[in-house]
């Protein structure tokens, strides 16, 4: 006889960028390896693909690659307030005094930092419209490490961060096309259609979130965590 399979409850979760209802289990045993592993290689790289095999395995039928980063940094905080606990106690040093902070994050708490002149979709023409989507990781990371052909690049990205275009009560899915169909579309777009592009990206929405406390000198202080490195505490 073999040994028996745990089954595992399903929790669930709404996606930010969405709204959309997400299935998903805690992590085992094998998941809290592979994110002792990559917290103890200290390196932001190792830390994002752990995250992104730890939320790929615990999601029910939903496609990763295709997450954005605070949609991932989410998923991330709710499975893991699911596995060991909503509450992660830890310190930093007071940036003034070298004193050391303790502080408390319920992660229960966090929430999607939307900047007020944030928009998705933008006017390119009379009663025409482009969507954006949120880029993923792997995009994201493109983005930041290329020295060389830098604008083809940023190009290369925005574009494919077209979802859909709208013209009248036509609306048009970008992964019904071809890179040289879209890429021929955009061409003969105002150039104004740039700008607005590289405000959607200038303005995405961040998981963000504030802690305050007073130092040893009274003064009343806020600490800021943000960004993937942060969110893997």
């Amino acid at each position: 006889m073999g040994l028996p399979k745990i089954n595992m409850p399903l929790f669930e979760m709404v996606m930010p960028s969405t709204g959309e209802k997400v299935k998903y289990r805690a992590y085992t045993v094998r998941e809290e390896k592979i994110q002792l592993i990559a917290k103890e290689s200290g390196s932001l790289d190792q830390i994002v693909m752990a995250t992104k095999q730890i939320v790929n395995n615990c999601l029910i039928d939903y496609d990763v690659d295709r997450m954005s980063t605070f949609d991932l940094q989410y998923a991330m905080l709710c499975i893991r307030a699911k596995s060991v606990n909503n509450i992660i106690e830890f310190s930093i040093k007071d940036p003034e005094t070298f004193e050391k902070v303790d502080l408390v994050f319920d992660v229960d708490k966090v929430s999607v930092h939307i900047p007020e002149n944030h928009k998705k979709s933008f006017e390119v023409g009379e009663n025409s419209y482009v969507y954006m989507r949120y880029p993923s990781f792997d995009e994201l990371k493109l983005l930041q490490g290329i020295k060389e052909n830098k604008t083809e690049t940023i190009y290369k990205v925005m574009i494919a961060c077209i979802d859909k275009i709208v013209v009248g009560d036509s609306i048009y899915s970008t992964s019904d096309f071809s890179e040289t169909e879209i890429d021929e579309f955009v061409n003969s777009l105002p150039s104004s259609a740039i700008k607005s592009m590289e405000e959607f990206f200038k303005t995405m929405p961040v998981l963000r979130h504030e802690f305050h406390y007073k130092n040893n000198e009274g003064k009343e202080k806020t600490f800021v965590i943000q960004g993937m490195d942060a969110f893997f505490i």
